[in-house]
């Protein structure tokens, strides 16, 4: 199993991606749904609830705590299982006392439950902190895995990832390669989810690329693939794209990205040609001027 975790503002935001997807028109991905510590198994009214249970702090800008447990394609965890996974992570968490909307996917070959948690007590209006809680998420994981017999949550850590040395770029220049390292299995399943509306909204690859810009990343061809990096670790734009979505059907709709990155590099060199001329004209005025 891995799992993911991420904080933010929106309640009704959240459930609305959940239950019907980025485009508001894919119910038909949803498996169950179960809450926990609510009045209500309506996806939008707990969130409702959980608002105004979260303005029980003054201080907390970022209430929801969203909480992904994806299982391997090997698994085949029932509803109950899946359930119990979760309630013993957030046992662990320190969450079980808190309200929780649970949301289970089958869009994917991967069975996987997403938690959307209150981190503010409704007893005691106190925002959890939750620091260190991929740790102990790893932990509830191992427990469960090791109880039901699934496969191995990966030991490697999900940090950040090691910076090539001089003479692995060296090495990559002469071989006509960049130094980037291959993410690992938990960031890219974490890149993938969070790339997933970005992926299915963009409108052309400038649009795309503009937008992966704006979070840090950046588009290049390698050989005959293409690459999302991060800094000195990249992704295969195939590990990254959503369900039903492949790079085939991306360049349908967006049109050939070979040609977009090289117009986008033509353009950059007329920028520098410009700047270079109103540099050496300014001179020679001066030049003049003197």
């Amino acid at each position: 199993m891995i799992g993911l975790a991420s904080r933010g503002k929106s309640f009704g935001g959240l459930a609305g991606y959940l239950t019907l997807g980025a485009d508001r028109t894919s119910p038909e991905r949803v498996g169950w749904i179960a809450t926990r510590n609510l009045a209500s198994d309506e996806p939008q009214v707990a969130a409702h609830i959980m608002k105004a249970t979260a303005a029980l702090s003054k201080r907390v800008r970022k209430p929801v705590y969203h909480l992904i447990v994806s299982w391997d394609a090997k698994d085949a965890p029932t509803p109950d299982q899946m359930a119990d996974v979760m309630d013993s992570a957030l046992l662990r968490l320190g969450l079980a006392e808190h309200q929780a909307l649970y949301v289970a996917h089958h869009d994917t070959e991967h069975s996987h439950l997403h938690a959307m948690v209150n981190r503010v007590d409704e007893e005691t209006g106190k925002a959890w902190n939750g620091s260190n809680d991929r740790y102990m998420l790893r932990e509830a994981l191992l427990v469960k895995e090791a109880e039901y017999n699934w496969a191995r949550t990966p030991k490697r850590s999900t940090g950040k990832e090691r910076a090539a040395s001089k003479s692995e770029m060296a090495i990559a220049a002469r071989e006509d390669r960049d130094a980037s390292r291959h993410m690992g299995k938990e960031r890219i399943e974490k890149l993938r989810i969070d790339l997933r509306h970005t992926f299915e909204t963009a409108i052309s690859w400038n649009d795309l690329d503009s937008r992966l810009t704006r979070r840090g990343l950046d588009l290049k061809v390698s050989g005959n693939g293409v690459r999302i990096l991060k800094g000195n670790a990249y992704a295969k734009l195939s590990e990254t794209l959503p369900p039903k979505l492949n790079a085939k059907k991306l360049a349908q709709r967006l049109g050939n990205l070979k040609e977009y990155l090289a117009k986008k590099e033509k353009a950059a060199g007329r920028g520098m040609k410009r700047k270079r001329t109103r540099g050496a004209s300014q001179g020679a005025e001066l030049e003049i001027d003197d």
